[in-house]
């Protein structure tokens, strides 16, 4: 799949500001710089520990702080997938 044809794809990086998807690297150095591992290793935990309870819901503690990580993850996804399709077509152009 190139660039192009994702436009029109479910796959649409839709988390994704313009200048993210002209740069998903720096989605990459945002995350990194915004969110440690033992921190996100946290978050994940508490996040899992409301689901399994079915609390997730916004009067818990800490909903904020992980609805923003949740949001932030997706764009990192988001972000990996445009970066392997940009490698897909370099690797596509050498052939």
């Amino acid at each position: 799949m190139n660039s192009i044809s994702l436009l029109k794809s479910p796959y649409y990086p839709y988390h994704l500001t313009w200048e993210e998807l002209n740069n998903p690297g720096v989605v990459l150095q945002n995350f990194l710089n915004k969110w440690d591992l033992q921190h996100c290793r946290v978050l994940l935990k508490r996040w899992q520990a409301l689901v399994e309870l079915n609390k997730f819901e916004e009067q818990e503690p800490g909903y904020a702080e992980i609805r923003h990580f949740i949001n932030d993850l997706e764009k990192l996804i988001e972000a990996v997938f445009i970066l392997r399709l940009q490698f897909d077509e370099i690797n596509e152009m050498k052939v």
